[in-house]
């Protein structure tokens, strides 16, 4: 049996580790964030970069600088794509 002290510090050390795993998870999926390139907005949706291309010549909203980056805004795509499925 644990102690009233070390059942304490088993839920302080349990809750630290699962709010640590929490964070990565968010960062590792780019949750937290506003602005995605075109891999990051695929696997927001969880579709191919081919599909967002694809998307992007159908008005999906996203700006360009030079020739290959490109950048998403993730609320005005997700808008955007609400908007299409109606």
């Amino acid at each position: 049996m644990l102690t009233e002290q070390n059942a304490n510090e088993l839920r302080n050390f349990i809750y630290e580790l699962v709010k640590d795993e929490i964070e990565r998870v968010r960062n590792d999926a780019s949750l937290d964030r506003q602005i995605l390139n075109q891999r990051e907005i695929a696997e927001y949706f969880g579709v191919s970069a081919f599909t967002i291309r694809e998307w992007e010549g159908k008005g999906m909203p996203f700006v360009s600088y030079g020739v290959k980056l490109k950048f998403y805004d993730k609320n005005a795509c997700r808008i955007w794509l609400m908007e299409k499925s109606r």
